[in-house]
């Protein structure tokens, strides 16, 4: 709801980047609705988008997580460019392991904890928000 305020002046959020990946069921009438809200919210508020908002179809015959797999890589790349690695650092391909622990590599990590947070995210949002 802090969000939707009339009174948050236009360029509050000058500086800030964002990339927003919605998730949703294009039989819904309101598909995606509060990721396309937020995305056209942000970018009223002065930040800056990283690249184009990204939904992802539940009914996408390529699978739900097809849109979220280029939406990650496509994040990662503009992470890397505007926050590059100190050199001799780089990001790691496959799972690491850490004394007894396995670490998973960010693109195998991401999609479930993106897809997960975001589900929250979403459900949250839409409960406080009316339409």
């Amino acid at each position: 709801s802090t969000m939707l305020r009339k009174s948050l002046a236009p360029g509050c959020l000058n500086g800030l980047h964002y990339a927003v990946f919605g998730m949703g069921d294009s039989s819904y009438a309101k598909f995606c609705f509060v990721s396309k809200r937020l995305y056209r919210r942000l970018e009223q508020l002065g930040a800056t988008p990283l690249f184009s908002l990204v939904n992802g179809d539940d009914q996408d015959p390529a699978g739900p997580d097809t849109a979220l797999t280029q939406f990650l890589k496509d994040l990662w790349s503009s992470l890397l460019s505007i926050f590059p690695l100190p050199k001799g650092f780089q990001i790691p391909s496959g799972p690491q392991r850490v004394s007894n622990l396995y670490l998973a590599s960010p693109s195998q990590l991401l999609p479930s904890l993106v897809s997960s947070s975001a589900r929250q995210l979403s459900n949250s949002f839409i409960r406080e928000t009316p339409f």
